[in-house]
């Protein structure tokens, strides 16, 4: 007897969301009300993230169809993921403030990019720069590099001065 249409929708779909990420926060929600859940669900939207609850047999037959070694381990007790976009860091930022004041909410471990990482690693995501943190970086980067530019190019101009002044002095001597 193969498996039920509804429960292989749901393993497509899992599927679909674990390999169409950069990164996907596996975590323990236990304790959380309808309310936490849902501020949870719009902080994660805020970070460009989705979140969603799954049954571990599901997630666990997803990632073997997708070659992801996820321990069964982690695969225990209720289990919701965070689906990233492409600022990995803003979502996993997103799940340890609000872990911070729900403490119900506990950070697993991460697939990322196909790779486990473990809870401790999954919850390093976070002090990573996000998006938004490295564009201004790079945008006064390239500021200053503009602001020294006209200074770079008298400099340069004075020494081919110079050195023209030698050789014409040198053509004349």
């Amino acid at each position: 007897m193969g498996a039920r249409p509804q429960k292989t929708a749901v393993v497509e779909r899992v599927r679909e969301d674990l390999s169409g990420t950069t990164a996907t926060v596996l975590t323990d929600y236990r304790g959380l009300s309808v309310p936490q859940m849902a501020e949870l669900r719009e902080k994660l939207r805020e970070s460009g993230a989705s979140y969603k609850v799954a049954k571990n047999t599901l997630i666990r037959l997803a990632a073997k169809e997708l070659g992801y070694d996820v321990p069964d381990a982690t695969l225990s007790g209720p289990t919701a993921l965070a689906f990233t976009g492409e600022d990995i860091a803003s979502a996993a930022k997103a799940l340890k403030t609000f872990a911070k004041d729900n403490p119900q909410l506990v950070i697993k471990g991460a697939i990322l990019e196909g790779n486990y990482l473990d809870a401790d690693e999954a919850a390093a995501l976070a002090d990573l720069e996000s998006q938004e943190e490295l564009l201004a970086s790079f945008a006064g980067m390239f500021e200053t590099m503009l602001a020294y530019m006209p200074r770079m190019v008298d400099d340069m101009l004075g020494e081919t001065a110079g050195l023209m002044e030698a050789l014409e002095a040198k053509k004349d001597g």
